[in-house]
């Protein structure tokens, strides 16, 4: 009963958007994510003079202010990177406090970055990053400003200010892969990524996957999406309904003339897919759907049932739908100052709208393992 309770709940969900909508399954990529490898301290250096992050004065109190000061090695100006699971990080200074913008000063006229208790749920405490060229900005992930050096300030300290991001050399850094090598491009790319796709989620826009080739349809692997056990006395069959939609409006540019760039528009579903290439939170953020404009006319649901069930045999339905491959990368920001790109050569695979090569209903002797079995029972 469990095995078909996960069929119903997961596998046939999915199945029965397959049929409505446009499903993306990353399949590979030249650039795919393997889990932020970002761990340890490091120096982040400013493109301000090449000053680096300080605590000024390397106090230890909450509260205190963050400056870009001449690099002397202290432990003040040595800062961790601590990333959560959706690509955003804790940023922790020398003493253990985490960074956290504070209120505007009217006195110095700015928002200073200070120093706060961690507490694990303040979102003011998260961070992301964003490439621009080969440095980065860092964002705060509560209201997206940037981590900003005041370059000219009466009391001659370069403090660090919160403000509206405008990728100048004052909000841009660069982090010291020679004082620790985890802070490579590729691991900070990927952990840029991996929030970039949990903005995707809130916001769909902000995100697409540019295909440069697009495959002929083809017959795509089979699923199961319902599995049922005989029982030693045997079944009178089981029965699997999904719903298929025809679009009235397409959401994939389909034709692949040489320097043709098709657009693959993406929303973001929750479905949990086994596909080799990138790493579970990666994957799950990346597979999403894209709904199409339909009317009441436009669906029909068909039943399949797979017939008796013998004593200690399996019934099933599968279904195998017909695909095609997109080759490509994804673009965050697209249209901006700041967009870029990510994951050049990735391979989706696309199911084609309201399109299904074969689906079996029927007894087999063995139990469907959930990625799909041979036709023959």
């Amino acid at each position: 009963m469990s095995r078909l309770r996960r069929s119903a709940t997961s596998l046939a969900v999915l199945v029965a958007t397959l049929l409505s909508s446009v499903i993306l399954l990353p399949a590979t990529s030249a650039q795919a994510a393997t889990g932020s490898a970002v761990s340890g301290e490091t120096v982040v250096r400013s493109k301000v003079d090449n000053r680096v992050l300080d605590v000024f004065g390397g106090n230890a109190d909450t509260g205190h202010w963050m400056n870009a000061y001449p690099s002397n090695g202290g432990a003040n100006q040595k800062f961790a990177l601590h990333p959560l699971d959706n690509g955003s990080f804790l940023f922790k200074t020398h003493s253990g406090l985490c960074l956290q913008p504070g209120s505007w000063d009217a006195w110095h006229r700015l928002r200073p970055v200070t120093q706060q208790l961690c507490n694990g749920q303040e979102q003011w405490q998260k961070w992301f990053l964003q490439p621009v060229g080969s440095a980065w900005i860092i964002k705060n992930a509560a209201d997206s400003q940037c981590m900003d050096v005041v370059t000219s300030h009466y009391d001659g300290v370069k403090w660090l200010n919160m403000w509206p991001c405008h990728g100048a050399y004052n909000q841009l850094w660069t982090f010291d892969t020679g004082v620790n090598s985890s802070f490579s491009d590729a691991n900070l790319k990927a952990l840029a990524a991996k929030y970039g796709m949990t903005l995707c989620q809130q916001t769909p826009s902000t995100c697409k996957f540019d295909a440069t080739t697009i495959s002929t349809a083809a017959a795509g692997n089979p699923v199961c999406v319902l599995d049922v056990n005989g029982g030693p006395n045997g079944n009178p069959g089981s029965t699997y309904t999904y719903t298929e939609t025809k679009a009235t409006s397409t959401v994939v540019v389909d034709h692949t003339s040489t320097g043709i760039t098709a657009t693959v528009a993406v929303k973001v579903t929750g479905f949990d897919l086994v596909d080799a290439g990138l790493d579970v939170t990666f994957k799950q953020l990346w597979e999403r759907t894209t709904t199409v404009s339909t009317s009441a006319s436009d669906t029909t649901s068909r039943t399949y049932n797979t017939g008796p069930i013998p004593a200690n045999k399996w019934g099933a339905v599968i279904v195998q739908p017909t695909v095609k491959t997109y080759t490509g990368s994804f673009r965050f920001n697209p249209g901006s100052w700041d967009q870029w790109d990510w994951g050049t050569g990735t391979q989706l695979t696309v199911q084609v709208p309201s399109t299904m090569t074969r689906v079996t209903a029927s007894w087999f002797e063995t139990e469907c393992d959930g990625k799909g079995k041979s036709f023959t029972g």
